[in-house]
């Protein structure tokens, strides 16, 4: 396929991001029906970071009552120990960059399946409970689709992965993204918001039907 043909699906999202957890299973859905005509790449888009970093009963406590809304639109289940410990203790300390840096280091191993691993990373947070500043308990309840665990790892925890993190966290602001997820669909020159938050699979995969025949 010639560059000015080559289709892109780009998803923008957070590690942290419960609606993007919620949205998750349905970038899966549209990877598994498309990924063999459309590429596929996964951003983080740095949602906490800085001054946003730190324990969750200091910096997330709406996520008690927030989860429960994502459940009910999305279809989702958070996970017990996610609900019944890191909610409950209120310890965890929030931060994007260990998931971020995981992405990037695993997109650079294999690049082909970053939604399939985005998805694990946010089912680790979400789901099995793992506290998001712990970056090998992150990558120890992820499938990482026959990559090394060892070597996904040592990347992240180089200054190549700082460099790339930071550089997907300048795309998302270039692209103008100001909420999670937000998906683009990229077809030779042109580009299209696809989806700006947590949307059915019906509607994303509508739209991006629709501009594919154009």
């Amino acid at each position: 396929m010639e560059n000015k043909d080559k289709l892109i699906v780009l998803y923008v999202y957070d590690p942290l991001c419960g609606w993007c957890y919620g949205f998750s299973p349905v970038m899966k859905k549209l990877y598994e029906k498309y990924n063999y005509i459309i590429e596929f790449d996964v951003i983080s888009g740095g949602m906490v970071v800085g001054d946003r970093i730190g324990p969750l009963n200091e910096k997330a406590p709406y996520i008690r009552e927030a989860y429960k809304v994502v459940e009910q639109k999305m279809g989702v289940k958070f996970g017990v120990n996610y609900i019944d410990k890191v909610l409950k203790d209120g310890v965890a300390i929030q931060t994007s960059i260990p998931a971020s840096k995981l992405l990037v280091a695993f997109k650079s191993l294999n690049g082909n399946q970053s939604v399939l691993f985005a998805h694990e990373l946010q089912n680790a947070l979400y789901y099995e409970g793992v506290h998001p500043d712990d970056m090998e308990g992150l990558l120890d309840s992820c499938n990482t689709f026959g990559v090394n665990k060892e070597e996904i790892l040592s990347i992240a925890k180089s200054e190549q992965a700082v460099k790339a993190m930071n550089h997907d966290f300048a795309l998302s602001s270039k692209l103008g993204v100001t909420g999670f997820p937000t998906v683009f669909f990229l077809k030779g020159n042109n580009i299209n918001v696809i989806a700006r938050g947590a949307d059915s699979y019906d509607n994303v995969s509508n739209r991006l039907e629709e501009l594919m025949k154009k």
